[in-house]
């Protein structure tokens, strides 16, 4: 079993860890909500009929289903499917180490952001658009900060990176695995591109050997692939292989006041 408490967990641990300065987990952290944090929660109505549908096969009770559109599900896992239950533990914990990650991406202190991840993000003072793992390419647009620190995650390769601001190419200073950049104004848009690794690990669970791709830190497929008639794929992910990221105009919404990690 592979419980979404015990992800969102190790989630909060990671954050909280880095913040004390008692080492740098944010890659732990990055894979942990790119694979199984994001593969276990339900996040539309037809994977939630699907993976409850052993236990009640009446649809006429989706208007209840609704409600549970986003919780974390788990029981009757392997590393390629999850199913039937969704817990409430569950379901709060990994929200939690939603908010967890989210909060931990950008920070902003003093004219200072850090982006410790490439996810996406919309802050008060910097905007993270990862195109991640179709293309090795984040944009951070700035809105307050004169100087950036960008975390640079272990698997890329440093000698590859390349970073423009408002499309001139510029040397940052690399103190340890941040990325320095100086002399920002409002307005200006930093971009930082790298080639997308990709690689095979292989782990023995219960006795099975499985074989995972990834692209960068992003699971894309998994073999051997079991079957179950009632559960939630996970890692079924071809659709992230392609080299160029899907784009959608949204209306993205920035807290300019934040509730301190540990308060709930």
């Amino acid at each position: 079993m592979s419980e979404p408490c015990g992800i969102a967990d190790m989630v909060v641990l990671g954050v909280r860890l880095s913040d004390a300065g008692l080492g740098d987990y944010w890659d732990d952290v990055d894979y942990i909500v790119r694979n199984h944090l994001v593969g276990e929660q339900v996040t539309s109505l037809e994977q939630l009929r699907e993976a409850v549908r052993t236990l009640d096969a009446d649809d006429s009770h989706d208007d209840l289903r609704e409600r549970f559109v986003g919780g974390f599900i788990n029981s009757k896992c392997t590393m390629s499917y999850v199913g039937n239950t969704l817990p409430g533990c569950c379901s709060v914990n990994g929200a939690q180490g939603i908010y967890y990650a989210w909060h931990g991406i950008t920070r902003y202190s003093r004219g200072v952001a850090t982006v410790n991840m490439f996810l996406n993000r919309a802050s008060a003072w910097m905007d993270i658009d990862s195109h991640l793992p179709y293309e090795g390419k984040v944009v951070m647009k700035n809105k307050q900060a004169h100087t950036v620190l960008v975390r640079i995650p272990s698997w890329v390769e440093k000698d590859s990176l390349q970073c423009f601001v408002n499309d001139h190419e510029v040397k940052g200073v690399m103190v340890g695995s941040r990325m320095m950049i100086q002399g920002l104004g409002r307005g200006d848009v930093i971009r930082v591109q790298f080639p997308v690794v990709e690689s095979i690990d292989e782990y023995t669970v219960g006795d099975v050997k499985y074989r995972f791709a990834f692209r960068g830190s992003t699971v894309v497929d998994v073999e051997p692939r079991e079957d179950h008639p009632h559960a939630i794929s996970l890692f079924n992910r071809g659709h992230l292989t392609g080299n160029r990221a899907p784009m959608r105009r949204v209306e993205r919404f920035a807290a300019d006041k934040l509730v301190p990690l540990g308060a709930y």
